[in-house]
């Protein structure tokens, strides 16, 4: 099959095997159709292909080096596969090109902003968050009236830096409005007397499918008051086939929108449904979402802890965090006025126990330690290398597992690793990525689960929890760090609960180490986790927060 036979297909059918086995047998290298190259490498993206999608893009540019938007495309992509310096030369290419003014632009921002999915080091941090505040400072040369179709983005991985992003955040939203100042438009009825009695309510997301946005929502689309609520859900595409969880959201809602990947008519369509209030469970996680909520579409406009980082963005009325997980100081962290529930957690079904469970199926060895880190390895900052040296030096048996990502981000965490750990880099293993089902029977696997401080965890601290596995914590100082700490104040139960690096090593020996003390906690843990299940508290709450606020509202 040809390339542009290819192409068709993918456009009319999507990213099938087949299509994939042609492409990856394919003499891309070889091929002089240009425009079915871009056309397939932009499906390949779409579904997160991004190898294959490189291999198209990058035979593209060679064919038509003259068009600098392959190039920008091409650098979108390496940057996703970790290359980061490569990329910004790609964008900084495109930047001193003889483009479009907002090209050239956008080019420039990318360049100034891309961060690095896997943090190299501490002293890294500083100097890319430098270089942010002052790329974003510099009044944008050129504008667009639609920043997404420009190229703009969300700055995803700022928060892994385990820095206060209130400040970045806001300046970056400045910079966009100055850029495209019609991202802060509004909605004809917000100004207009309501006309209803039920409240409209739409909650916007890409990640309506079994994901772990879905799994934290599950409670409030299902529990949501219907005598005093409508539920739009609102989704944006997301290039997979719909699951069982997609179905089951849709249809515990009043309506669906489903979004195109058009900005304008995007908005235009959220504009129509004529919303009381409109909440982002987890805003930040994919630039379309991100620049409609820079727009007043609602009367009251609030976002969740999915993406647990500050927006930056004037027009949400509220931050809903959990007061159990947010530091004394949290509201500083914050652009957003801060509102902090008391149900420390969300109204989540208690996850199934796995049938069966075998470490080989993993790659681990029950002959030795396990301890298990199940995080995205993006979430593991520089500052956790520290306590991963003490647990391997006080335990010279221990292997500590991390979950592997793609390459070459792999090869790059296990890089800085050998650099902090030395000889002992040796006994940390990458475990493949599982499916959401095969998860639950990963974390049984574990002697012990080891938290971020820097970037706790959430549905996975609630899977463990649910099964009796012993967590060790240690409080991070921004409440994206402090999951399992409300968590386990819920359950009132701390012994997990560290201090400090070596407190965090030594309890993460002895829950392996000491049998009568770990099958105590497990015991307790078992016995305490209903409390974090169907609770329907956190749904209440929402609720009187938005008739509240909404009450506020003009008129």
């Amino acid at each position: 099959m040809d390339l542009a036979s290819i192409a068709a297909a993918m456009a009319a059918s999507g990213v099938t095997n087949e299509a994939m086995v042609a492409i990856a047998g394919a003499d891309i290298e070889s091929a002089t159709d240009m425009r079915s190259l871009v056309k397939i490498g932009d499906c390949f993206r779409a579904v997160n292909q991004l190898m294959l999608a490189e291999r198209c893009y990058a035979r593209a540019r060679v064919l038509a080096p003259e068009i600098p938007a392959i190039t920008f495309i091409l650098g979108e992509v390496v940057e996703l596969l970790g290359r980061t310096e490569e990329a910004r030369a790609l964008f900084t290419e495109v930047a001193g090109a003889n483009v479009a003014a907002q090209l050239r632009e956008i080019a420039r921002l990318k360049a100034g902003c891309i961060l690095p999915p896997i943090i190299p080091d501490a002293a890294r941090i500083a100097a890319d968050r430098a270089r942010i505040a002052a790329t974003v400072a510099v009044v944008p040369r050129a504008g667009a009236k639609d920043a997404f179709s420009a190229g703009g983005f969300s700055n995803f991985y700022l928060g892994y830096q385990a820095e206060n992003d209130r400040d970045i955040q806001r300046a970056m939203v400045r910079y966009y409005l100055a850029f495209s100042p019609v991202l802060g438009a509004e909605a004809p009825h917000v100004r207009a007397p309501r006309d209803g009695k039920r409240i409209r309510l739409g909650l916007l997301s890409r990640h309506f499918f079994n994901h772990t946005i879905a799994y934290l929502n599950h409670g409030l689309i299902h529990g949501l008051d219907r005598d005093r609520f409508d539920l739009v859900l609102i989704r944006i595409p997301t290039g997979l086939p719909p699951d069982g969880v997609s179905h089951d959201l849709a249809a515990a809602a009043d309506e669906l929108c489903d979004l195109p990947l058009d900005f304008m008519r995007a908005r235009e369509m959220i504009a129509r449904l004529k919303l009381d209030v409109l909440h982002y469970p987890d805003l930040g996680m994919d630039s379309l979402g991100y620049f409609l909520a820079f727009a007043r579409l609602a009367r009251v406009q609030t976002v969740g802890w999915g993406h647990p980082v500050t927006t930056g963005l004037p027009t949400i009325d509220a931050f809903l965090s959990v007061d159990a997980m947010e530091p004394v100081d949290g509201a500083d962290h914050y652009a957003e006025p801060l509102v902090r529930l008391a149900a420390p957690v969300p109204t989540v079904p208690k996850p199934p126990r796995p049938e069966t469970i075998d470490p080989a199926a993993f790659g681990i060895d029950t002959t030795r330690p396990v301890y298990l880190c199940p995080q995205s390895l993006f979430k593991a900052h520089p500052a956790f290398d520290r306590i991963c040296a003490r647990i391997l030096e006080k335990d010279p048996a221990a292997v500590v597992y991390f979950l592997a990502l793609w390459e070459p981000l792999n090869t790059t965490f296990l890089a800085r690793l050998r650099g902090a750990l030395g000889a002992a880099a040796g006994r940390v293993r990458l475990v493949p990525r599982v499916s959401s089902a095969q998860f639950p029977a990963l974390l049984a696997c574990a002697d012990v689960i080891l938290d971020i401080p820097e970037w706790s965890g959430g549905k996975t601290s609630l899977e463990a929890l649910a099964q009796g596995i012993p967590i060790v914590h240690w409080p991070g100082r921004f409440m994206r760090g402090r999951h399992t700490l409300a968590f386990y104040r819920q359950m009132g139960f701390m012994e997990c609960v560290a201090d400090s690096a070596e407190d965090y090593a030594e309890r993460a020996y002895r829950l392996v180490h000491d049998r009568e003390h770990r099958a105590r906690v497990r015991g307790e843990i078992a016995a305490r986790s209903s409390r974090l299940f169907d609770q329907p508290g956190a749904v209440r709450e929402a609720e009187d927060i938005w008739i509240k606020a909404l009450g506020r509202t003009r008129p």
